[in-house]
């Protein structure tokens, strides 16, 4: 499980430290730094299939992740107890030069693993081919696998086809079909537990059905004409699938006729318990469409899985004072921009008037009372 995690100069973060729970959720106003915490967690987990330099070129431009006004390096870290140890990951990016091809791009980057039962305890990996499972094979074999999520609905509701071994659920939630119908086959049992916990959250779903369905892609064609290359497309039609919904009142309701929240929960719960069997869920907009009284609901299903998978972390978003009721105060992470990339971070137990407090609001109300500007006066308070 990530305890703690630090970001220097990486993208809106210029020197930010914020420690975790098993289920976290983090708040604040639009552009303080949410989102980012979350993709800087998914780019560390990452390390455990690539290399550095796959890391940071392969997925974006390198140079997106660098504060705006700062200069190399650019460093990610981590604290996790994996097993009985307490371990640390740090990366660290200390230039990049652009070439005209991947291969010809240099890139200079030391990623450390500091473990306890190595001395001296830290070990630089090579960008270009190394990976850290063969530096820490130790370590990255407890390492947490992540999954990302920012969900869009008619993305979870479109038909799919997925054309490799075994489907993945995108960020926005493609492919969920492919998904679905890989698990009836593969792990009926896990697709069970998904139908009985979305049907926990909306009590009115019967039945979920995954059927075949063509799809039509538009696909890229070179031909030469004259003897010269010619890019062209074609429509090309293959089987894949599609999700209906069976309700109390209704039955066979496709996927995209459904209601934004009830898609959320079922995409959520598939990420969950599907193929890539996440240890460390991020999940972004927690609250997204969903009623008052169903983001309660899907976080109590939450809170379930957590107890049934004891390796299972989950850190969120959200906007939701109502979310936020369902949460115990130590969970809940503010954070507050106080000046251009100077972002804060604090728990909500932090607030000096807390434990005046806590018997009296919970912690969606005590939240929308105080704000996020005395994190800022915590923090130079604490400043050396």
């Amino acid at each position: 499980m990530i305890r703690k995690a630090k970001f220097k100069s990486f993208k809106g973060l210029r020197d930010l430290s914020l420690t975790f729970e098993p289920f976290t959720v983090l708040v604040g106003p639009n552009g303080c730094g949410k989102s980012t915490v979350l993709r800087g967690l998914d780019l560390l987990t990452a390390l455990k299939f690539m290399t550095p330099k796959q890391l940071f070129l392969e997925f974006g431009d390198a140079h997106q992740w660098l504060s705006r006004g700062k200069s190399w390096p650019l460093e990610l870290e981590m604290d996790a107890d994996m097993g009985s140890a307490s371990t640390r990951l740090r990366i660290c990016v200390e230039g990049i030069v652009p070439g005209p091809t991947f291969a010809e791009t240099h890139c200079t980057i030391r990623v450390d693993a500091t473990l306890p039962y190595h001395n001296p305890p830290a070990k630089a990996l090579s960008s270009d081919t190394e990976r850290l499972a063969e530096a820490f094979p130790e370590f990255a074999a407890q390492m947490p696998s992540s999954v990302r999520l920012g969900l869009i609905a008619n993305q979870l509701a479109e038909p799919s086809y997925f054309d490799g071994p075994t489907p993945y659920l995108q960020f926005d939630g493609g492919f969920l079909p492919s998904v679905l119908s890989y698990m009836t086959g593969s792990m009926p049992e896990a697709f069970r537990a998904v139908e009985d916990s979305v049907r926990a959250i909306v009590p009115t779903l019967k039945r979920i059905r995954v059927l075949p369905a063509q799809i039509s892609r538009r696909e890229p064609l070179d031909i030469q004409v004259e003897g010269k290359p010619v890019r062209h497309e074609r429509v090309q039609a293959y089987w894949g699938h599609r999700v209906l919904l069976d309700f109390d009142s209704a039955s066979d309701i496709p996927a995209r006729e459904a209601s934004e929240g009830t898609l959320l929960v079922l995409g959520i719960l598939t990420a969950m318990l599907g193929p890539q069997e996440p240890r460390l869920l991020l999940l972004d907009d927690l609250d997204r469409g969903l009623h008052p009284r169903a983001q309660g609901d899907l976080v109590g299903q939450l809170r379930k899985l957590l107890a049934q998978y004891r390796n299972l972390q989950i850190i969120a978003t959200s906007h939701s004072p109502y979310l936020l009721d369902h949460f115990k105060p130590h969970e809940v992470r503010l954070l507050y921009e106080a000046s251009p990339g100077d972002i804060h971070c604090a728990a909500l137990t932090e607030h000096p008037e807390f434990d005046r407090w806590k018997d009296a609001m919970r912690p969606g109300e005590f939240w929308s009372t105080i704000g996020e500007q005395w994190i800022a006066e915590l923090a130079g308070q604490h400043a050396p």
